[in-house]
């Protein structure tokens, strides 16, 4: 084949952009301080991640534990139960449930549970990801073909980096190409561009190998903000009152 032959170089539908060194040192930093493996009753494993979500505003973020509620369910977070995790580097921090965390789980098709950190915790909260403030603008749309990234265990192993780009966005599913495994499940879906988080990963398609699925955060978030609208509502009036 002559040089002549060949065309300008150009990206291939479907196929993540390449990583910078910048980005391979940040995600390095996730995968350390943001991401753990988490620990089930009945000694399966799950993904969990560590994020500062809008409470009531992104002005006031709140620390929480996110993972799927089929990772860590109703039953498991029972007031008095505990929640055993590992970090990186073998770290393992116990969290107990009791009546002063907020605590909320949904189960299919969103499938998430999130816990409140406290400070009991012993977690650096300042390191935590947040979320990407677009995602409430309405327009789905403009993820397709973004790259992005997942942090999991799969099988329960050390973690692992999967870079892919979102297919599609349809009825709040992020419908992904990156690659995951059994022990994914609770991964977090972060837009490369920004480092920021936009999903969680849940599964794969029924009975297809087309992509794999996550939730898009929003909604989730959305329903912890109705559970929670009474303090909501006492924390803006209190704003008000201090004004």
């Amino acid at each position: 084949m002559e040089i002549d032959d060949y065309i300008e170089e150009k990206q291939i539908p479907d196929q993540p952009k390449s990583l910078t060194k910048y980005q391979f040192e940040k995600i390095n930093e996730q995968m350390e301080k943001c991401t753990c493996l988490i620990n089930c009753k009945d000694g399966g494993k799950g993904t969990g991640f560590f994020c500062k979500i809008p409470f009531p505003d992104f002005y006031n973020l709140l620390p929480v534990l996110i993972t799927n509620n089929h990772v860590l369910s109703e039953e498991d977070l029972k007031l008095g139960n505990q929640i055993h995790i590992t970090l990186q580097k073998d770290k393992k921090i116990t969290i107990y449930l009791d009546n002063t965390r907020k605590i909320h789980s949904i189960k299919r098709p969103m499938d998430i549970t999130m816990i409140e950190i406290k400070k009991v915790d012993f977690l650096n909260m300042d390191e935590f990801f947040e979320v990407d403030e677009a995602i409430f603008s309405g327009n789905d749309l403009k993820y397709g073909n973004n790259t992005i990234y997942i942090l999991h265990y799969p099988r329960g192993r050390g973690i692992e980096l999967s870079v892919g780009v979102i297919k599609k966005i349809d009825n709040n599913n992020i419908k992904h190409l990156c690659n995951t495994d059994s022990g994914s499940s609770g991964g977090c879906i972060v837009k490369l561009d920004n480092f920021k988080i936009i999903g969680i990963h849940k599964g794969s398609q029924k009975n297809k190998n087309e992509y794999n699925v996550g939730t898009l955060i929003k909604v989730p978030l959305k329903e912890f903000w109705k559970k929670y609208e009474n303090l909501k509502e006492n924390f803006d009036e209190n704003k008000k009152n201090v004004r």
